[in-house]
């Protein structure tokens, strides 16, 4: 028997979806070219249709999780793929000690902060937040807010004035992918740093070297990652050092660790 067209479907039930019980279906005709065995046309159809299902069981979890936990985990999207973020997987379970409103602020500060060392480190020229387009949202928020918190009270001028010769930036704000562990994120700088391909990370509060680690597996022939520390100091001498590591593997070994505990608790 010759077969000139065969249809396949595939169907199933997502328990973990925006709608409870989501039931996704696909199907496809094919038309056999001259010669083409069916065995060969039914793999194909079988392997696209699997690879629909996937897909829509990714996004069916991001969108319920993304609904759930609203304030603590977010997704990035490519070619109809949902990644969690490199800081959710990080720090969906942290158990904060201090209030939404006040880690809104604290956001809103460092994103103030990093945007003028970010430019300042690229251009030589200082940003003025209450002129800028894209900080309207942070300012406000800084000049409004019950924490009275401000970009003035950093340190991010007296640390561009000692290091800033020692770093060079290729790119702000760059967003990278993770097709083998399915996570993606957006870095501050990659640039180089004593000479030293470098991924970089401006901070006015603590941080995590497994979050560079997660980045820099990502961005070919970094070698060192480097956090600079630019919050409020009482150092007398104005500043703070920036904070080396060079340790890329062990650190991402301990953001793997992060990813499985956040892949067995949400299943994506």
């Amino acid at each position: 028997m010759k077969f000139r067209e065969c249809t396949f479907s595939l169907s199933g039930v997502i328990p973990l979806a925006s709608y409870e019980n989501s039931r996704p279906g696909f199907s496809i005709t094919a038309e056999l070219a001259e010669n083409e065995e069916l065995e060969s046309a039914m793999s194909f159809c079988q392997r696209y249709l699997h690879g629909l299902m996937e897909m829509e069981i990714n996004r069916g979890k991001a969108e319920y999780i993304e609904r759930a936990y609203a304030d603590k985990i977010r997704f990035y999207e490519k070619d109809g793929r949902k990644y969690p973020s490199v800081t959710s997987i990080l720090y969906w379970d942290a158990e904060w000690h201090v209030t939404l409103d006040h880690l809104t602020q604290l956001a809103s500060r460092g994103t103030t902060v990093g945007s003028m060392v970010e430019t300042y480190l690229a251009t030589g020229l200082w940003l003025d937040p209450e002129t800028s387009p894209l900080l309207v949202d942070d300012v406000a928020i800084l000049k409004t807010g019950s924490s009275k918190l401000s970009w003035d009270d950093c340190s991010h001028k007296a640390f561009c004035e000692k290091f800033g010769k020692d770093i060079t930036v290729e790119n702000v704000q760059g967003t990278v992918f993770n097709d083998e562990h399915i996570y993606a994120g957006t870095y501050d700088i990659l640039g180089t740093f004593e000479g030293k391909k470098a991924l970089m990370d401006v901070k006015c509060g603590g941080h995590n070297m497994a979050q560079l680690a997660a980045y820099a597996v990502c961005a070919p022939d970094v070698t060192t990652m480097v956090v600079l520390p630019v919050g409020p100091t009482d150092n007398k001498c104005g500043y703070m050092r920036p904070i080396i590591c060079e340790d890329i593997q062990g650190e991402f070994e301990k953001f793997l660790q992060a990813r499985a505990k956040f892949k067995a608790r949400f299943g994506i």
